[in-house]
């Protein structure tokens, strides 16, 4: 059975699990208390209910941040909290009273999918490049959101070599599977720099490599996370190899994966999310 068939077999609700914990805000708190919201969950987005629409109108993602750090340090503000970094930051809009966490989630759209839908539904949005899927009842409520991550543990738990041979395959025999051009900065830039160009390019992680071009690192959304924790404006001038030692020291990071050509998919994906 072609894989495609397989996910358009299956409904949302086999991925849907009703002890889920759904984290969402509505549009009376304060930008300041929605990242909180993020901080405090250990989450990259939060979506957003318009309670003067009555319906979702975005996410607010935690890359909304790094434009606000850009922009402060390019003014020369000096920031040391979280309130600092988002009273300022929201002076980069044309109308910054205006802004509310409705106006910034709808940056990032609510593209949902309704219990009973075939999951490829939810495969096609996500191969567009984004990177959650919130999943409402026939009530428009929110019950769940699937993620990448989630779609690659079914993948691992209900498919088989037999049914995609490609699993079992070198990642360098993938003609489609590692090609794309990788966001990547040496270990000598500055911090703010490299958040300039996750900015530019609205990532959440950039891949840093050496002299030699070979992987040395990565900076992503966990990191983000923890900067924004104990934001400061002072160590956005250290290289990012440095600038990563130091917001690490918070919290005990994970080493990074890194699959070689050699790896099958089915074994970088055990490993990966083991």
């Amino acid at each position: 059975m072609p894989i495609e068939r397989i996910f358009a077999s299956q409904k949302v609700d086999s991925l849907h699990g009703t002890k889920n914990k759904i984290v969402q805000v509505d549009s009376n708190a304060i930008p300041a208390q929605a990242f909180n919201v993020l901080i405090d969950n250990r989450i990259q987005s939060v979506p957003v209910y318009d309670l003067v629409a009555n319906k979702y109108s975005g996410f607010l993602d935690i890359r909304d941040l790094v434009s606000f750090t850009v922009f402060i340090n390019d003014n020369n503000v000096q920031a040391q909290t979280l309130l600092d970094i988002v009273n300022f930051g929201v002076k980069m809009f044309k109308h910054p009273t205006d802004v509310s966490i409705t106006y910034l989630s709808r940056r990032n759209p609510f593209n949902s999918v309704t219990l009973g839908s075939p999951l490829l539904k939810v495969v096609e949005i996500l191969s567009k490049g984004t990177h959650r899927v919130p999943i409402v009842d026939e009530n428009n409520k929110l019950v769940d959101i699937i993620s990448q991550s989630s779609i690659i543990s079914f993948i691992e738990k209900n498919i088989g070599v037999d049914i995609l041979p490609s699993l079992d395959k070198k990642i360098s025999e993938l003609k489609d599977l590692g090609v794309s051009p990788v966001t990547s900065v040496t270990t000598n830039v500055k911090a703010i720099d490299v958040f300039r160009l996750m900015d530019t390019h609205q990532r959440s992680g950039v891949a840093i490599v050496d002299e030699n071009n070979k992987l040395v690192g990565t900076i992503s959304s966990e990191d983000l996370k923890l900067f924004i924790n104990n934001p400061s404006t002072d160590v956005l001038q250290l290289t990012i190899m440095k600038f990563l030692s130091c917001i690490r020291q918070l919290n005990n990071s994970e080493s990074i994966h890194c699959a070689t050509g050699h790896d099958t998919r089915q074994g970088y994906q055990y490993y990966r999310y083991s």
